[in-house]
């Protein structure tokens, strides 16, 4: 896996794990517009939202719920 794939990766789990891109940024100290590029980077890459946005925070979708069952059950 290229470097650059996993630290989108790590961006993405960031997010997640805050529920927030404000938040996330600030843990891994870039700015907010950054991170959320690096985001929607990765997701136009995998072709899929892992995202769901909104003024809260975000959260991961269900298609991400999912591809991360099936992986586990490999």
């Amino acid at each position: 896996m290229p470097m650059e794939t996993f630290n989108d990766l790590l961006a993405f789990f960031a997010v997640a794990r805050a529920g927030s891109f404000t938040r996330a940024a600030a843990q891994l100290r870039v700015s907010q517009p950054a991170l959320s590029y690096t985001v929607r980077a990765l997701e136009g890459k995998l072709g899929v939202r892992l995202l769901t946005r909104n003024t809260r925070g975000a959260a991961p979708t269900e298609a991400f719920r999912r591809s991360r069952r099936n992986l586990l059950r490999r």
